[in-house]
């Protein structure tokens, strides 16, 4: 979903399979949240109890941590190359393909045709409800609110740039304090965001009240992007971190079932003065960034890469524009086998990505193309 320099492509081939992960990541949190799982989908079935209520509550909670923000530091860290190296006008021509286009044809395509697909589970024809959608012209932006993101995140770096800000290769790379610094920041910044904008609200189709690690790890992407610092993150540094986020992620959880969230009683994280918004606010950067840099290392030093990783890296983005039709549909199928939710979740993921795999692949081979995937 972000360009690499080809200079750099041996050295950072590590980076394409942390995106490909993370592609796998999104597909399953949205195929646990259709069966049940917290958070907003196209179809949603009725929530589990008892241990796949915690299961899917878990991997909601610690992915939405951190795995769009991860995006956004990958999305940072090579964009500002991408600017100096094609200048203004290439740029935005580029990123209009690269982002532009896919939000047009997810918007007023695809996303009707998932949201007609589910319909189905109410007994709605779906030829009637699709074509009436596309008749209207309705606009559904789904899971590429992330492109839009990162267009209004160009301009913005469009700016810095002509104002002279920009990447410096003898910037000065994260340690302990900055870290720490810059998490109890972000988690302050998240909840007074929170306070205007709840998440779960959307402004111009944007969760707003998630954007504040947003805006801090694809900015920091891109202050990072001459550093080589993701491709030379300190061992010790990730693993100190790692430990942090490893203590940290259950104490939320503690508290979610000390408050009685399990037993009904209101536990609201969406925003306002209250203590699990609080809370919420300030795990999530210190979750976030004890796994970025714990996965960074753990890819960056693995003596035997994933080979399913590589072989999905090509067609990550494809796999993350194509995919909610696909979980929608194939969701459909696997709920009338009647199998544990848990199960069901798992193999809508799988099949989900390996039929987004087939037709990226397949899309991939028509003549330009590969200029927008």
């Amino acid at each position: 979903m972000s360009e690499s320099n080809p200079s750099t492509t041996s050295r950072t081939e590590f980076l394409d399979r942390i995106r490909a992960f993370l592609t796998i990541l999104v597909v399953l949190h949205h195929s646990v949240i259709m069966f049940g799982g917290p958070g907003g989908w196209y179809l949603r079935y009725e929530t589990p109890d008892g241990f796949e209520e915690i299961l899917f509550a878990s991997i909601c909670s610690i992915n939405q941590a951190f795995f769009m923000g991860f995006f956004f530091l990958l999305a940072g860290y090579f964009t500002p190359r991408s600017l100096e190296r094609k200048g203004i006008p290439a740029f935005l021509g580029d990123r209009f393909l690269r982002l532009g286009i896919p939000i047009l044809i997810y918007g007023f395509v695809l996303g009707p045709a998932t949201i007609a697909l589910a319909g189905t589970a109410d007994g709605v024809d779906f030829s009637s409800n699709f074509t009436a959608r596309l008749a209207r012209a309705n606009f559904s932006i789904g899971p590429l609110w992330f492109a839009e993101a990162l267009l209004i995140f160009s301009f913005l770096l469009i700016g810095l740039h002509l104002l002279g800000l920009r990447a410096k290769p003898d910037a000065a790379v994260p340690n302990d304090k900055s870290l720490w610094i810059s998490a109890i920041l972000t988690g302050v910044a998240a909840f007074a965001l929170r306070l205007l904008v709840p998440t779960g609200s959307e402004v111009w189709n944007l969760q707003i009240g998630y954007f504040a690690s947003y805006v801090v790890l694809f900015f920091g992407g891109c202050y990072l992007a001459k550093t080589k610092f993701l491709e030379q993150v300190p061992v010790a540094l990730a693993k100190r971190w790692g430990w942090i986020s490893l203590a940290i992620t259950p104490t939320f959880f503690i508290y979610a079932l000390v408050a009685g969230a399990t037993s009904g009683k209101e536990f609201n994280t969406t925003g306002g003065w209250n203590g699990p918004s609080i809370a919420y606010a300030l795990w999530e950067p210190f979750v976030a960034w004890g796994l970025i840099l714990w996965l960074l290392v753990r890819f960056r030093e693995s003596k035997k890469p994933s080979k399913l990783l590589s072989n999905l890296a090509p067609y990550a983005y494809g796999i993350f524009i194509l995919h909610p039709p696909a979980v929608v549909g194939i969701g459909l199928l696997v709920h009338s086998l009647k199998l544990p939710v848990s199960v069901s979740a798992f193999a809508v993921t799988a099949l989900s990505v390996a039929v987004c795999y087939a037709v990226t692949a397949g899309l991939l081979k028509i003549p330009g193309v590969k200029r927008v995937l």
